[in-house]
């Protein structure tokens, strides 16, 4: 495993904006626990061979390996290495996302148990023990998802306090302002432009590639303003104000692969996720994207988060 700027660490990171990396002397947290290794995204898996060579394996390989949707390259959802149980200790012990898989007879049922900063921190430490390998499968098979949800939303966990603990001043103040909302965004973000009151683009930008977002806001109607078509059409008019690299040209999205929807609630904010791909109207650059839809009650408008990767 190694560390690295992809479209999936930032396209499913990017849901912390909406919410708001050798030395004599080990260096310590402020809870005293050294800090934890590894990469975004990045976990072991703690399981003896004669498990691991079983469907127990072959289904933590499979849930772990799922691809992220609406990439445009392959990219697991949990970027996974096996070791044996003996092998967790020194440096390994301290990864910051850990899952340990043990049959232990003495058991009942299956069982469950979420550990954090224990060796280092932070640090997530899940543990499952089954009496036998068919009770750890079956519990397996039936927890997929919370499987991969657990570790996703501790790695989100730690972008926020990342992006708290190194936030700019300047231009969280500046979106502050123009659009009433909180935003922590750590350095090496800009302003890119602004249009009227109702749209801030904003990026960071690499040698050879870039990530950044945009924020508008439109009229609430009605729960209609939440259906695939209407944020879609939402999007292309106001993604146009992104200039593309030529005269003419700019952003919009592909239409060769429906975006992708679903919803979902935040700190007791519901929000509708509109997954797609970009594209450049007039020119030839395109990457994924993903929209972050909510409704701003108290000033009865709607309030997004549309965020995007160049990464070729």
């Amino acid at each position: 495993m190694k560390a690295r700027i992809t479209p999936k660490a930032w396209l499913l990171g990017v849901l912390l904006v909406a919410a708001t990396s050798c030395n004599l002397t080990e260096s310590l947290n402020p809870n005293g626990k050294p800090k934890s290794t590894g990469g975004l995204y990045e976990m072991i898996i703690s399981c003896g061979t004669p498990i691991w060579n079983t469907p127990v394996g072959d289904t933590l390989k499979s849930i772990y390996g799922t691809a992220c949707d609406y990439l445009n390259q392959y990219e697991p959802v949990m970027d996974a290495m096996r070791i044996v149980p003996t092998n967790l200790r020194n440096i390994l012990a301290k990864h910051r996302n850990i899952l340990t898989v043990e049959v232990d007879s003495t058991l009942t049922e299956a069982t469950s148990t979420a550990i954090r900063d224990y060796w280092a921190s932070p640090q997530l430490i899940v543990q499952l023990k089954a009496p036998s390998n068919a009770a750890l499968l079956e519990y397996i098979n039936n927890n997929r998802q919370p499987l991969i949800d657990i570790f996703e939303k501790e790695e989100r966990d730690r972008a926020v306090a990342g992006n708290k603990k190194y936030r700019q001043a300047g231009l969280g103040s500046e979106i502050k302002e123009m659009f009433g909302i909180n935003i922590d965004l750590p350095n090496g973000y800009r302003k890119r432009s602004t249009v009227g009151n109702d749209f801030m683009w904003v990026s960071y930008e690499y040698p050879l590639a870039s990530q950044g977002f945009a924020i508008y806001t439109y009229p609430y109607e009605g729960r209609e303003d939440f259906l695939m078509e209407s944020m879609l059409a939402r999007r292309n008019e106001f993604m146009k104000r992104i200039p593309g690299p030529s005269d003419g040209s700019y952003m919009t999205t592909q239409d060769m692969f429906p975006p992708e929807v679903k919803y979902m609630t935040i700190n007791g904010r519901e929000w509708a996720e509109m997954r797609s791909f970009w594209d450049i109207e007039n020119d030839f650059m395109g990457g994924p994207a993903v929209t972050y839809s909510t409704r701003d009650v108290m000033n009865n408008r709607i309030v997004v988060i549309d965020c995007y990767v160049y990464h070729p």
